[in-house]
């Protein structure tokens, strides 16, 4: 079962994987803002999106489709 912070990680993955621009406080600190960088898997077009804490330097990764690039 996921601790509260757990879910409220989850929660800020879900919506940093639609939205990487989203402002979402740190699930851990509360204080740092998310921020996300994008590493290309390009063999399986799809990448490992990097979410971490600009405060207390939290990382967590999710690995999904890549978005279609805007033209």
């Amino acid at each position: 079962m996921l601790s509260e912070v757990g879910k409220l990680w989850v929660d800020a993955a879900i919506a940093l994987a639609k939205s990487p621009n989203a402002v979402i406080n740190c699930p851990e600190c509360k204080s740092g803002i998310l921020k996300v960088k994008d590493e290309p898997i390009e063999l399986w077009n799809k990448i490992d999106r990097y979410i971490y804490c600009d405060n207390c330097k939290r990382c967590e990764v999710i690995t999904m489709s890549d978005p279609p690039k805007k033209t």
